[in-house]
């Protein structure tokens, strides 16, 4: 029987033969943003889109912990609001991106709003932003590769508190419609990697077909 090593050296040869756009969940802590590092090429010029928000200690030595995980020529850029402008200004000649992660990008868009939006149009904007990253995630150059990494939120019991709430369907809504767009899906749980959608190389037809979200507004 192959060792705990060997098994994951045989998940990362085949991991790194599934198609992108690929998106990887899990609970927090779990390994997603170290096998997201895995998932690419450490040798080639790479843009890391970071939207975690340097404003506590914990999430600051968080940020550069990963940061000084990953090769030290690939590109970061913190874009803790602006993901959806930065995707669309990537460098053409990086033929790699790293998102990390989705969760803290709606949380980020969840405290910017707070105090402009009231609750139906904070609704709005956030089903705004999540539709207009799908599209892009779904468009992305085939010949290029993209990780997306995101915390799966849906699991616990739903908060008292309405912004936490919000940030819990939101965050969960997103990642059914990244899911949705990407070519591949990766679910880490214990520290566990399981594929659970998977397209060939050169394939325009999902294996396995992800289920519609509780989104009304996913076409616009």
């Amino acid at each position: 029987m192959p060792s705990s090593i060997q098994q994951r050296d045989i998940f990362l040869r085949d991991f790194r033969s599934l198609s992108s756009p690929i998106l990887i969940l899990g609970a927090a802590f779990s390994g997603k943003s170290e096998l997201a590092i895995d998932a690419l090429d450490g040798s080639q010029e790479t843009t890391v889109l970071g939207t975690g928000q340097r404003d506590e200690p914990e999430m600051t030595r968080r940020i550069e912990e990963l940061a000084s995980k990953r090769p030290p020529t690939w590109l970061t850029i913190d874009v803790p609001l602006h993901l959806n402008e930065a995707l669309l200004n990537l460098n053409p000649n990086h033929p790699q991106v790293l998102v990390d992660s989705l969760n803290q990008w709606m949380a980020a868009l969840i405290f910017d709003g707070v105090n402009k939006y009231s609750d139906e149009q904070m609704q709005t904007h956030l089903q705004s932003e999540s539709n207009r990253l799908a599209r892009q995630v779904a468009e992305f150059p085939v010949q290029k590769r993209m990780v997306l990494v995101s915390s799966e939120v849906g699991a616990s019991l739903s908060p008292n508190a309405l912004p936490a709430r919000l940030y819990r369907q939101a965050t969960s809504r997103l990642n059914c419609q990244v899911a949705s767009a990407c070519r591949s899906v990766i679910l880490v749980s214990a520290g566990i990697p399981l594929i659970v959608k998977a397209l060939p190389q050169h394939s325009q037809e999902p294996i396995l077909a992800t289920h519609h979200c509780d989104n009304p507004d996913a076409s616009k």
